[in-house]
């Protein structure tokens, strides 16, 4: 058993209390309602909130443990797997914002695309000491192929985030503007730290993250997920102030995307019936 410090005690809480509000939103997320189309990147959503909560829970089960001292194969299998899963919740995640801009399915794009990094990743980490890659905080940015590497894992979901979130000077209702706003903007400021701080310590030439810097992270997950929730269940005052529409709110009798739910506009021309419907009267509001 490892002995923790004050400082790993402090981000181990900090870790627990992220995890289940992970879990909560991806909860929520997973008793919407949806169209069938759109029930597959709606499932990645989902899949990304509750398994980066069972991750999270992982880790803090790990940090009781003298990792550095194991076998190597032991280490090897702990890595792979972690990684192996955070993979799975990055297509997850990206599956559902691409759907939402593009209303199209990039999965199988966005799957080979992570295949091809998690490649990488294996070489990265074969070419290390294994032991010393752990012992050291599992981010060991030493050249600019690591950086390449730990920047494709965050600049990604920070670029689909900003694009969802410009949608929002395209889109009129207020409720679909206030939930465009709190998704994308909770995701893009989470990534947006990732990124630049993965920048940073490449710049610096550290190995790891700083106290500080771990517990940034921690809350800046929190706020993500918190945005995320309240997106969909705004206080009281917000809805009285700003006229915004709760989720709990709607008529549950017709299932919607998670495109329309969201206010976005589509991307493609409407076709005759549309027409038709549109001149019949708007649509409800989301």
């Amino acid at each position: 058993m490892a002995t923790l410090d004050a400082q790993t005690l402090t981000v181990d809480a900090l870790a627990v209390v992220a995890a289940a509000l992970y879990l909560v939103v991806g909860r929520f997320l997973a008793r919407r309602r949806v169209s069938h189309e759109a029930r597959g990147p709606l499932r990645g959503f989902v899949l990304w909130w509750i398994g980066l909560g069972a991750v999270s829970l992982v880790g803090v089960v790990l940090s009781f443990f003298d990792l550095a001292q194991a076998s190597a194969a032991v280490v090897r299998i702990i890595l792979y797997a972690i990684f192996l899963v955070y993979i799975a919740l990055m297509v997850g995640l990206l599956y559902y914002l691409t759907y939402l801009y593009t209303g199209r399915s990039w999965l199988v794009v966005l799957s080979l695309a992570y295949t091809a990094l998690f490649a990488l990743l294996v070489y990265i980490i074969e070419r290390e000491n294994v032991g010393k890659l752990l012992s050291e905080g599992y981010e060991p940015v030493r050249d600019v192929w690591s950086l390449v590497l730990t920047l494709a894992f965050t600049a990604p979901p920070l670029a689909a985030a900003l694009a969802y979130f410009a949608l929002i000077f395209r889109v009129e209702d207020r409720t679909s503007r206030y939930r465009i706003a709190m998704v994308s903007g909770g995701i893009a400021l989470w990534f947006a730290y990732s990124t630049i701080a993965s920048a940073l310590r490449f710049v610096s030439g550290a190995t790891g993250q700083s106290f500080a810097g771990q517990v940034a992270g921690q809350l800046l997950g929190l706020l993500a997920a918190a945005m995320v929730l309240l997106a969909y269940l705004p206080p009281s005052f917000v809805r009285r102030r700003f006229g915004i529409v709760s989720l709990a709110d709607e008529m549950p009798a017709e299932e919607e995307s998670p495109r329309r739910q969201a206010g976005m506009v589509s991307l493609r021309a409407p076709t005759a019936t549309e027409d038709r419907s549109r001149a019949r009267g708007p649509p409800a509001a989301s």
